[in-house]
């Protein structure tokens, strides 16, 4: 796959989307642009506490009257993707820009009647609370209900947005264990991981690796989406578990782009999954924490992929550019791009029928 050089500056801006991966640590955070006649931006978690910082310099970066949040989506309670959130809701720059919030609060798992301003401090409560305190509007478009799968919205005509998880059942177990997994998931590690040595190595041989699935009721609870904004269209899959993706993509899809499940971890991509989902390309948002991406992962596409793939990297860490080999790229027509050190935020644009990178390390 050959990168294409960026557009000029006069280029039509029709059907242009712009995807933006933050440096959200070990976390995630990514800004969607939908750009055109009717612009609509989507930020999808906000990393650990901090990535607001670089939220808020990417935003200062744009015109005024680009500057909005019209979706601020916080896929589920982990604080690798909540804590940023509340970063951002404390804001003076950012706060403002929020116009709809959508996050599966106690309230859409116990009940309309559940006092929020009872509940604890921790970080998820902290950031119903702050929801509140802004006045944002929050799962509006559900008539304040919850967001799960079988939903879509079309917020403006050339955006649809389908919800392909979580189910009902997901959330009825998260309400369950609420106040259990918030102890639990700052703790939360990954106990396999899978050592590389130097040199080349076997992608099948990786690709075979035992599969442990994801049992965390969690991350079973994450928001996904599945976006087409004009020709292009996005698979956004928070830290959702294989089998539940499956679930929500019972018959294989294309998409112009796709977020490694879970940091790329290996319980959250199987098989099956990648031979389900095919992308031109694939981001991992991670920082080698927890060893993640984790190898089976990225191997377990391209064994799929067969025609190649692009692969974006927010960080550059072991995990991460052991796949820059040049022998492991040319037999897999593989493409890997690195978000430059200097930069907070590696961007990816698609625009007819193309797909350039901005913000990466030189080659």
């Amino acid at each position: 796959m050959r990168m294409k050089r960026l557009p000029s500056e006069g280029a039509t801006v029709e059907s242009v989307t712009e995807v933006v991966a933050f440096d959200a640590q070990d976390g995630d955070c990514i800004l969607i642009r939908c750009i055109g006649e009717e612009p609509f931006n989507i930020l999808i978690d906000a990393g650990r506490r901090g990535t607001e910082q670089a939220i808020e310099a990417y935003f200062k970066t744009l015109e005024p009257t680009e500057r909005s949040i019209d979706l601020f989506v916080v896929t589920h309670i982990d604080s690798d993707h909540l804590a940023g959130a509340i970063g951002v809701a404390e804001s003076a720059f950012l706060s403002p820009l929020v116009k709809e919030v959508w996050f599966n609060g106690p309230q859409h798992l116990y009940g309309s009647t559940t006092d929020v301003t009872e509940m604890s401090v921790a970080e998820a409560f902290r950031f119903c609370l702050a929801i509140r305190a802004k006045g944002w509007s929050w799962n509006g478009w559900f008539d304040e209900g919850a967001v799960q799968r079988g939903a879509s919205v079309s917020p403006v005509s050339s955006l649809s947005l389908d919800i392909l998880s979580p189910s009902q059942k997901q959330l009825l177990r998260l309400g369950k264990h609420w106040e259990r997994e918030l102890r639990r998931m700052k703790n939360r590690t990954v106990k396999q991981v899978v050592e590389m040595g130097q040199g080349e190595f076997d992608v099948a041989e990786l690709a075979n690796a035992p599969y442990c699935r994801d049992t965390s009721v969690v991350n079973a609870s994450s928001i996904v989406l599945l976006m087409r904004h004009g020709d292009h269209r996005i698979l956004m899959t928070a830290d959702c578990p294989a089998e539940l993706l499956l679930e929500g993509v019972p018959s294989p899809v294309e998409v112009d782009v796709c977020k490694f499940p879970h940091h790329g971890s290996g319980g959250n991509f199987s098989h099956e999954l990648a031979g389900r989902i095919k992308s031109k390309c694939w981001i991992v948002s991670a920082n080698g924490t927890n060893s993640h991406p984790e190898p089976a992962s990225i191997a377990r596409m391209l064994v799929a992929a067969q025609g190649g793939a692009m692969v974006l990297f927010n960080n550059s860490h072991a995990e991460a550019t052991l796949w820059k080999d040049p022998s492991v790229e040319r037999r897999h027509l593989l493409v890997t791009k690195y978000r430059d050190p200097q930069s907070p935020w590696l961007t990816l644009i698609l625009q007819d029928g193309e797909l350039y990178v901005r913000d990466a390390a030189p080659d």
